[in-house]
């Protein structure tokens, strides 16, 4: 029985989306929400330098960037966990993309107008903590608005987050309003594959008997992965588990710190009740 490594991981993951362009199309058609006229049919994966770049360290790596035939750009993310570093990263990366495009691609070429500037998507997909849980929704769509008209939006900035965590997802994707079967159906199996597939795992009947899930699997088996890569898959694992760690500690310390913070306040209330009352002692003695 094969081992797979686990696709939510961010070396498998760029192995994946990073270098199999049909694979990266498919997850943003499955994901993203175009209309049908506005599917992807091509894309070409950015050079480092047309890339947003990022000075923040690692955790500011944008796992796959790519631009499909009109220029549109596209930033996959895959998130271990949610964190509000993680909200700034895809702001910023969005914005250097779009950005970017304004670079001259050769020398000679006439600076571009704002006009021809196409929209940046970042597609996040989230394993665990998203905080902004609806019932029932399971994909979140962030532009910018106009907060009295939301209808009204400025162009060029998108972000959808899916929340692996959710609950039902399945359901809640079938039932999605718009969108056609097959969009649905690969929904469905992209992200039942990122979800589901791990080590010890077998290969669902449903993923296995797609071609394209099962090439990601076949991707992702252990066997495919030279031994040098398979210690840097491990290393990603003890860098999430780090963090997490420093994470529960830090929230550990603000409930510690607000359950201090809680007891100062009463006992504050308490000194207040207790000098009032004096003083309506005082005045009646008087």
């Amino acid at each position: 029985m094969p081992h797979y490594l686990d696709p939510k991981n961010d070396y498998a993951f760029k192995r994946i989306f990073g270098e199999h362009k049909h694979l990266c199309i498919s997850l943003l058609n499955s994901l993203l929400p175009l209309e049908e006229p506005n599917r992807i049919v091509e894309i070409e994966y950015l050079s480092p330098e047309h890339a947003p770049r990022t000075p923040l360290g690692k955790d500011s790596i944008v796992d796959v960037k790519c631009m499909d035939a009109t220029g549109r750009r596209f930033i996959v993310e895959m998130q271990m966990y949610w964190s509000s570093a993680f909200t700034k990263r895809m702001v910023f990366n969005a914005a250097q993309a779009l950005v970017k495009q304004a670079d001259k691609a050769v020398p000679d070429e006439p600076s571009r107008t704002f006009s021809s500037l196409q929209p940046v998507y970042t597609l996040a997909i989230v394993n665990s903590k998203f905080p902004h849980k609806d019932e029932e929704r399971w994909m979140y769509i962030y532009q910018v608005a106009d907060i009295e008209n939301p209808s009204r939006i400025l162009e060029g900035l998108n972000f959808i987050v899916v929340d692996l965590e959710t609950e039902d997802l399945v359901r809640k994707i079938r039932s999605r309003q718009g969108w056609t079967v097959e969009k649905k159906r690969m929904a469905v199996l992209w992200l039942r594959f990122l979800k589901e597939t791990s080590y010890y795992s077998t290969l669902d009947r449903e993923l296995a008997e797609n071609d394209t899930i099962r090439m990601a699997a076949e991707i992702c088996e252990e066997g495919a992965f030279t031994r040098e890569e398979l210690e840097v898959y491990d290393y990603y694992w003890d860098h999430i588990r780090v963090d997490q760690t420093l994470e529960e500690y830090e929230e550990r310390d603000k409930k510690q710190l607000k359950i201090i913070e809680d007891k100062d306040k009463a006992l504050e209330d308490k000194d207040k009740l207790i000098e009032e009352l004096k003083k309506q002692l005082t005045a009646r003695s008087h």
